[in-house]
């Protein structure tokens, strides 16, 4: 499975923690909405050049902080989650960001 960039999984009844995906390194869009799975961003250790991170409807939590590191991400999905944090430094940090959605969680910041 090292080899696997793609992870379509939404809304089915995969169980587990997000660490279990942190050796999968050219993974590049993970589609896991509505599903429960469980565990801390920071757990993911998503590789910087993933693209895609739907994880809206989980148990995920965590600092959205731990993201900002992915700076090939196009699309971050996190609504209906406990994640927190601010907004502006992780978004300042994706030049390529083109959808994101984080409603009904904890993060808070400005628009600027």
């Amino acid at each position: 499975l090292v080899d696997l960039e793609y992870v379509f999984l939404r809304n089915t009844n995969i169980v587990g923690n997000i660490s279990n995906l942190q050796n999968l390194k050219k993974l590049h869009s993970i589609f896991l909405c509505k599903t429960k799975v469980s565990g801390n961003l920071k757990d993911g250790k998503f590789d910087k050049k993933i693209k895609h991170i739907h994880l809206s409807k989980t148990d995920i939590c965590g600092d959205v902080i731990d993201l900002n590191h992915c700076i090939a991400l196009e699309t971050l999905e996190l609504s209906h989650t406990k994640v927190h944090g601010q907004l502006l430094p992780t978004i300042t940090k994706m030049p390529h960001l083109k959808s994101l959605h984080l409603q009904h969680t904890c993060i808070e910041g400005h628009l600027k």
